[in-house]
């Protein structure tokens, strides 16, 4: 698979039958094995198109600035950001800037036995925008439940209307942006405080929002030639930590669950994941050969204790004392 610039986004096939899905998944699962056995990668990020707080652009000064190899772009449910990457890297091309690899990708909440988990799928091949018609049911998903929510809040006598959320992040709005406006309003001092007082499950002003089943979502992923990767699962209640937490043996067979599904990968090292709970993880996926993926999940200064990987940090040798040394 090629790796020039112009694989960030890629509008030949806005479609694609099964043989050529299957096919394009193949040889992005491969790219996928070698540049994370490459290393010095960042395959989870964020950017202000959803939730994160640096623009696609000043994400790509970062991570130059931090001497990466690649990274990923996985903006929840939208691929506006990978598109506007293309057109920096197409500038910065001009240049003869030596630019790291970047994979084009996307956040996808889904549900799995009534509890929200989060898949990261990759097109390395450029062509993420198959999946955008699967994703634009996602956003009208997350704009009814804006909706709702800023009702409660106004029930609640909290003047937070629809359009004032609406104007206030990117292309993709959640509750963040919705914290950050109460933040504003003076309602309250903090994104913590916005989330336990009112935005958070069981709270004043929740709305649980439509989520596809995780092996619909699974199946999304493949079917546009995509490779579907289970998101940090060492954050998800009760599977490593709580008072009803998996033992190793219920979480293993959980991954072989989704494994069934079409699941290809696991992110084994997450910014938000302990060490301990990395080898855990990466065990049970050593275990079914599943692609082990490497992120920290970053959001700027709208989560400033998570920090953008950097290319010092050689996470191979963890790896490779889990799933051997590759070729």
């Amino acid at each position: 698979m090629k790796t020039n610039h112009s694989n960030i986004w890629n509008s030949d096939l806005e479609t694609i039958d099964r043989e050529e899905a299957h096919e394009a998944n193949a040889r992005s699962l491969a790219f996928m094995w070698d540049l994370v056995w490459k290393g010095k990668t960042d395959l989870h990020t964020h950017t202000n198109t959803s939730d994160g707080k640096s623009s696609p652009a000043q994400l790509v000064q970062e991570v130059m600035a931090n001497d990466l190899k690649s990274f990923a772009l996985t903006d929840h449910d939208t691929i506006q950001g990978n598109e506007i990457i293309s057109t920096v890297y197409d500038k910065l091309s001009q240049l003869r800037m030596d630019l790291p690899i970047c994979v084009p990708g996307v956040e996808i909440s889904c549900d799995y036995k009534g509890q929200e988990v989060h898949l990261l799928a990759y097109y390395p091949d450029g062509n993420v925008r198959r999946i955008d018609d699967f994703l634009a049911q996602r956003r009208r998903d997350r704009d009814e439940r804006n909706r709702l929510i800023c009702q409660k809040l106004q029930d609640l006598g909290i003047p937070v209307s629809y359009e004032d959320l609406s104007n206030e992040g990117g292309y993709v709005v959640g509750r963040i942006h919705l914290a950050q406006l109460l933040i504003r309003k003076g309602i309250v001092t903090s994104v913590d405080e916005a989330f336990d007082t009112y935005l958070s499950e069981g709270k004043a002003a929740y709305v649980p929002r439509k989520r596809p089943p995780a092996k619909e979502a699974i199946q999304a992923i493949r079917e546009t030639g995509g490779v579907p990767v289970l998101a940090h699962p060492a954050l998800y209640k009760n599977w490593l930590h709580g008072d009803e937490a998996m033992t190793p043996a219920e979480f293993a067979e959980t991954l072989e669950t989704f494994k069934t599904f079409g699941l290809q990968g696991v992110e084994v090292i997450h910014g938000e994941t302990s060490e301990e709970d990395s080898d855990r993880v990466c065990t049970a996926a050593a275990a079914l050969d599943l692609l082990p993926t490497v992120g920290s999940d970053y959001h700027g200064s709208h989560k400033p204790w998570i920090c953008l990987r950097h290319g010092s940090d050689d996470y191979r040798p963890f790896l490779e004392s889990h799933y051997g040394a590759r070729a």
